[in-house]
């Protein structure tokens, strides 16, 4: 398993799709700092604000979902051109321990490419505009119990990613349903934010409220209660947990010739 770590480790060095991602995120987050340093109607936007942010925005409904899902593409749909996934078979590695492999580097690069953003965000808007509340060990242990939250859920979510990825040979055609998958779901939860307000449903409301791309923007804020969090948890565990099943099933049957 360590070398099969260190060859995709290898490989994510000379990622397109990482340095697209990168680029981006990196880009975007320069201009909006820019944009908040001057002009003044955007001084509410402090440290902590755009902390709290940027935790919500890992909901797959967005621009960041359809990128992720283009660095997944990058990373495992690009091996069956290469030949490096039969390669490895040939070698006697097992299916399982290379599908295991590739989904710990993408999971470990999103979660730190998104730790990365935060922390420059964090940093940032804090130099801006001051960190918007008293940073003592009590407001450090609540952001870090968020972000380790955050984690947690963005790692069952994106399961949907490999999930694609893994489904199509071609780069070309995962990265299109990456896009449209996401564009449905931000459709989606924008639909949602409609329904609650039209129909005043109680029972409409809650169970949408667990639907993992919508509950990981909540579970994240600081007002959150306990038993909701563990509820979307367990809703976003089942959801990772099928996602994942149905990716070995497609790749373990996978024709590799």
């Amino acid at each position: 398993m360590s070398k099969l770590l260190s060859s995709e480790l290898f490989k994510l060095k000379k990622c397109i799709g990482l340095r697209v991602c990168l680029i981006v995120f990196l880009s975007y987050s320069a201009l909006n700092m820019l944009i908040i340093g001057l002009f003044d109607q955007f001084s509410f936007y402090t440290g902590y604000t755009y902390f709290n942010a940027c935790l919500g925005s890992l909901s797959g409904s967005s621009i960041y979902g359809m990128l992720l899902g283009f660095l997944a593409a990058s990373i495992i749909t690009t091996d069956y051109k290469s030949r490096d996934i039969q390669c490895e078979i040939a070698q006697g590695y097992s299916r399982a321990k290379i599908l295991v492999a590739k989904t710990i580097i993408y999971m470990s690069t999103i979660l730190v490419m998104s730790l990365l953003l935060m922390i420059i965000n964090t940093v940032g808007y804090s130099l801006i505009n001051g960190f918007g509340c008293k940073f003592d060990s009590e407001v450090l242990l609540d952001m870090i119990k968020r972000v380790l939250l955050a984690g947690y859920m963005t790692t069952m979510l994106y399961t949907a990613c490999i999930f694609l990825a893994v489904s199509f040979m071609s780069k070309a055609a995962s990265v299109a349903l990456n896009i449209l998958v996401f564009f449905v779901l931000n459709l989606g939860t924008s639909l949602v934010d409609m329904l609650f307000e039209v129909f005043d449903s109680d029972i409409f409301s809650k169970i949408a409220r667990y639907f993992p791309f919508i509950s990981i923007s909540e579970v994240t804020m600081p007002d959150a209660k306990g038993k909701y969090i563990l509820i979307s948890m367990l809703v976003a565990l089942l959801w990772g947990v099928l996602l994942y099943v149905g990716t070995w099933a497609i790749f373990r049957k996978r024709n590799m010739r």
